[in-house]
């Protein structure tokens, strides 16, 4: 594992077999950004991830967490303010959630991503980095590079949807 300031237990890396994460300031971010530390990962770290999700937070014998309710919490909605946020998780299955585009955030009827399973996970990083984790599909999908510019979920979910149902 490289050197940085690990948030989570050492286990959970060995065990999901993690090799490169780790928390780092980044030098990148604006100063107004309030946290200036992020979890660094090789795309594969954070494909390894998926599965535990998959797995409600089992690996084998393992609670990953310590308690079986710890994962059923984390992806039902946390606050009225933001219907699709669980913690730290993104949740597609919501009838509203909240936008930051334009000058004030509202809150927009529909779900985060209209043409993505209703089921669907999202961890969202910096630069559209993502983590996508469908539990109905068993599928897992990592996406990472620069930014492609808004409306990118749904692009790409049109056409993740089209090759799942084979069209």
């Amino acid at each position: 594992m490289r050197k940085g300031y690990s948030t989570s237990r050492p286990q959970l890396h060995i065990i999901l077999g993690m090799a490169g994460q780790l928390q780092a300031r980044s030098t990148s971010w604006q100063a107004s950004n309030a946290n200036h530390y992020g979890f660094l990962t090789t795309p594969r770290d954070l494909a390894r991830l998926g599965p535990l999700v998959l797995m409600e937070g089992n690996w084998g014998d393992l609670n990953m967490f310590g308690t079986s309710q710890w994962f059923p919490l984390s992806v039902t909605p946390s606050q009225d303010s933001n219907p699709a946020y669980g913690f730290l998780w993104w949740l597609n299955g919501t009838t509203k959630h909240r936008s930051s585009i334009g000058s004030k955030p509202h809150l927009l009827d529909g779900s985060l991503v209209p043409s993505a399973s209703q089921d669907l996970i999202i961890a969202m990083g910096h630069e559209k980095r993502r983590l996508y984790i469908s539990p109905g599909h068993k599928l897992v999908i990592v996406r990472s590079g620069s930014d492609p510019g808004r409306g990118f979920d749904e692009e790409f979910w049109m056409h993740v949807s089209k090759v799942m149902l084979g069209r």
